[in-house]
C-alpha cells in the first residue's frame, strides 16, 4: 500500500494492488481530503499483475507531480519509486 499526501490541498491519496472475487488484479485508490468523512474508493480493473503494476506506477507518478509526497514511509521496499525517494 502506497500512503501519499498533498500538504498545500490536504488531500490523501492510497494506492494498492489486490484480487477481486474473481482473481481479477486490480488498482485500488481510496482518496479525499485530509480530516473530512467524505472518502472515495475505486477498484480499477487490469489484465494480470503486472499490468495492475504499471498502471499503479503511472498513478504514482501522476500524484507525485501533482505535489503529493509519501507519507508513514516505515521502509523503503513498500514504494515502487524507491530509487527516486531514498538518497
Amino acid at each position: 500500500m502506497i500512503y501519499m499526501v498533498n500538504h498545500k490541498t490536504q488531500r490523501f491519496y492510497w494506492l494498492g494492488l489486490n484480487q477481486d472475487l474473481f482473481d481479477s488484479w486490480c488498482v485500488v485508490k481510496v482518496y479525499g481530503g485530509i480530516g473530512k468523512k467524505a472518502t472515495r474508493e475505486v477498484w480499477e480493473p487490469c489484465e494480470s499483475q503486472v499490468a495492475a503494476s504499471q498502471r499503479m506506477f503511472d498513478i504514482e507518478n501522476v500524484r507525485r507531480s501533482r505535489g503529493y509526497v509519501y507519507a508513514n514511509t516505515n521502509t523503503p521496499d513498500d514504494y515502487i519509486l524507491t530509487p527516486q525517494i531514498i538518497t
